[in-house]
């Protein structure tokens, strides 16, 4: 088998570290609008952040940067979604991502879980919805790997 069959199952093995740690590390609350790294002792790669900008600035960059088909939920997901197999998002179901605006009422974590893994939460201004997406740092390039639609996260 060639390395780039083995892609999708080491992500999904990563999205599944990933998300138990995360389980783990969001029992505290965040206040509104906050931009913190929860983990002051890691910081992202300094690439991140340009990264980043150029995501939302560029679409041809974003798809090129996007593994698909991208492990995720769907917007709207609720319990029967969740017992259903894993959801993907597709080049034709994409819809591109625009830069987050703090003015929306919304408010932004974003989290490095590693220097070469960021998990960002954006969560509507109730505190109970959100949207989730994870970027990781992949030989000299960044890529989203995880992209969660706005769904309830706190009862």
């Amino acid at each position: 088998m060639k390395n780039n069959q083995f892609l999708p199952v080491q992500m999904s093995l990563l999205a599944l570290i990933f998300g138990v740690f995360l389980m783990f590390s969001c029992q505290q609350d965040t206040p509104a609008n906050a931009h913190a790294n929860t983990h002051p002792d890691v910081a992202p790669d300094k690439s991140f952040e340009p990264f980043y900008q150029k995501f939302h600035q560029d679409s041809a960059y974003q798809m090129a940067h996007i593994h698909f088909p991208l492990q995720g939920l769907p917007q709207d997901v609720d319990s029967s979604s969740l017992a259903q197999k894993d959801f993907y998002w597709t080049r034709d179901s994409w819809k591109i991502q625009h830069d987050f605006v703090k003015s929306s009422g919304y408010s932004q974590t974003i989290t490095a879980v590693t220097p070469n893994m960021v998990e960002e939460l954006i969560l509507h201004p109730s505190g109970q919805f959100g949207i989730v997406r994870r970027f990781a740092k992949l030989g000299d390039e960044w890529y989203l790997i995880y992209f969660s639609g706005l769904h309830r996260v706190r009862q």
